[in-house]
């Protein structure tokens, strides 16, 4: 983790993922010992680690208030529409009853 290499967004297959446990990571196993373990490449492990540090320290960049305004934007729009389709549906429901007196009662 000492060397310096370009930060470059990857694209992880699922199956190299898995080989690499979190728990050797974990108990601070050497970087050689885990790719060779695991017959990887150190420097695609490094990138690993590398952009799961920076998801983690971006998270952390994130206001909370301003989060928090996002979130409820999202919660009042949500909260329209489902009033939009309740209303559709007590509309058509409306409109059955309509048609279901129209045929029991013709004029």
């Amino acid at each position: 983790m000492g060397e310096n290499h370009e930060r470059t967004s990857i694209t992880l297959d699922r199956a190299a993922q898995n080989q690499c446990p979190a728990a050797d990571l974990e108990k601070e196993k050497d970087l050689v010992d885990i790719c060779r373990t695991y017959d990887l490449k150190q420097s695609e492990v490094s990138q690993w680690i590398d952009a799961f540090l920076n998801a983690g320290k971006d998270s952390l960049k994130v206001n909370s208030k301003d989060g928090q305004a996002v979130h409820q934007k999202q919660i009042q729009q949500l909260q329209a529409k489902i009033g939009e389709l309740v209303l559709e549906v007590e509309a058509r429901k409306g409109w059955v009853a309509i048609q279901e007196d129209l045929d029991e009662n013709p004029f």
